[in-house]
């Protein structure tokens, strides 16, 4: 009787170990793929720095601000920013 329950226990553990392979199998076969390159991070806003900003008309300005906010200064205003060395 102790071996057939041995064995008994052996079959169900095999079942169940099959019941965990195939949902593992059924959740990676619909889970949809995306294919493609990755896009870059955009820029770290980081501290802020000044710029060296450069107008149409080839006026210039120093302006103490972070990347995120020099990108949009440089839309709104039409300029050329880059970091200022003294």
């Amino acid at each position: 009787m102790s071996n057939r329950r041995s064995g008994l226990k052996k079959v169900l553990s095999a079942l169940a170990l099959l019941g965990v392979i195939a949902s593992g199998i059924a959740i990676l076969a619909t889970d949809p793929v995306v294919a493609g390159p990755k896009k870059p991070p955009g820029p770290l806003c980081g501290p802020d720095i000044l710029w060296l900003c450069t107008f149409q008309d080839g006026s210039t300005q120093l302006v103490g601000a972070t990347r995120c906010d020099i990108v949009k200064f440089e839309k709104k205003n039409k300029a050329t920013c880059e970091p200022a060395s003294f």
